[in-house]
């Protein structure tokens, strides 16, 4: 495939370089955006429907703004009315797939959309175009750590400061002050221990409307400045301004300077002691010493309110229930399935236990809740964890 792909390269002209690199681009950033939903168990759409990509929408631009492919053409100065004929050129080379259907604008208004698909030769043209000489990968990306365009739209964001960036109705504004794809800003978001920005909306006066923003949340700072020797192991040539995928115009910021703040990606490959929880773990482990701590239990609350909206005496198992999580809270603070059993299994004392509480009629529900041995865990070993991933969630232990 290497020596197809070289030869598929060399017989494109330099209009057609551009076209399939920009694609290819648009490919990579809808694969990080997969990844990132499997690892949060949201429905991973299958690879025949988002490898599908956008290239154009025929309506006018006043209802309809470019595609994220047309939008980077037209940064590299390559987008005019001769790409349908660029687009058939790659079709005939079997690099790329073109299919055109209707799409729904507005409300019972449809318009034409043209998508375009890699091949898998034209995936690997694209790569050797990228990297001509098959050079050896760069560093194992650590687990945490944000894939290349989450990482350039991060830096956007804390080079853009408190104000972050807004939306703006001049669709050929400048690429620095243009909002990030959405697709990319995603990987920003809903992370295990915190989104990385927020919104940042202004009221419009002139257009009559709120007008979006995004900036970093102090959370997504505190991640640029805890890692910012990381990713420059990582990424060199965006630092250097040597890359193709730059930062276009925005100069790299620099970090605060943060005494945990790591020096080099070897702080992530750091041995864990074996008396240590995984990060996963020891969030749970975290979240169910707050519950604990502040008497809180939501499935408890549920069934008291349906016991006192029908003016009926709450049962005594109800009113002593423990305070803990039910299995959606669980899932909603760890991506292992099988954390809750690493904690309930834990030796040489359990952590955490699951107990049957009651539900409607005479169903019941399993409740997770921490143990006197899960506290004094948290208790001794929070500076370790600390210490180990200074972005871990860890409540209010001491």
């Amino acid at each position: 495939m290497s020596k197809r792909a070289a030869e598929a390269w060399g017989s494109l002209n330099a209009r057609q370089r551009v076209y399939l690199s920009t694609i290819y681009e648009a490919d990579q950033a809808a694969e990080e955006d997969v990844k990132a939903r499997y690892g949060r168990f949201d429905t991973k759409p299958p690879a025949a429907e988002w490898r599908q990509l956008t290239f154009s929408i025929v309506a006018p631009r006043s209802l309809v703004d470019y595609s994220t492919i047309q939008k980077t053409l037209r940064e590299r100065g390559q987008h005019d009315p001769g790409a349908g004929s660029t687009l058939a050129m790659l079709a005939r080379r079997e690099l790329i797939t073109v299919a055109a259907d209707e799409v729904e604008i507005y409300p019972g208004v449809l318009a034409e959309r043209v998508r375009v698909r890699l091949s898998t030769l034209g995936r690997a043209t694209a790569r050797h175009g990228a990297d001509p000489a098959g050079t050896a990968p760069g560093p194992k990306r650590p687990t945490g750590l944000l894939g290349r365009w989450g990482f350039v739209t991060l830096a956007r964001l804390y080079a853009a400061g408190e104000a972050g960036l807004g939306e703006s109705s001049d669709f050929d504004c400048a690429w620095e002050q243009r909002l990030p794809r959405p697709t990319t800003v995603h990987l920003l978001q809903i992370r295990p221990d915190g989104d990385l920005t927020e919104e940042n909306n202004a009221w419009d006066p002139a257009r009559n409307r709120m007008k979006y923003a995004l900036r970093l949340s102090a959370r997504g700072r505190r991640h640029f400045d805890l890692h910012h020797a990381c990713y420059r192991e990582l990424y060199p040539d965006l630092f250097d301004g040597t890359a193709a995928k730059d930062l276009r115009g925005v100069p790299m910021p620099e970090p605060a300077q943060l005494d945990e703040a790591h020096q080099e990606l070897a702080a992530h490959r750091a041995r864990r002691p074996a008396h240590l929880l995984a990060d996963n773990d020891v969030r749970l482990l975290a979240r169910l010493a707050d519950v604990h701590r502040t008497d809180a239990c939501h499935w408890r609350d549920r069934m008291t309110r349906y016991f006192t909206d029908f003016d009926q005496e709450v049962p005594a198992e109800v009113a002593t229930m423990p305070a803990g999580l039910i299995p959606p809270q669980i899932k909603s603070v760890t991506t292992s399935k099988t954390s809750i059993a690493r904690l309930t299994g834990h030796q040489p004392a359990p952590l955490a236990e699951v107990v049957e509480v009651p539900a409607m009629g005479s169903a019941t529900l399993p409740l997770a809740v921490i143990t006197p041995a899960g506290l004094e865990h948290l208790r001794d070993h929070v500076g370790e964890y600390r210490a180990l991933n200074p972005e871990l969630r860890l409540g209010q232990q001491a």
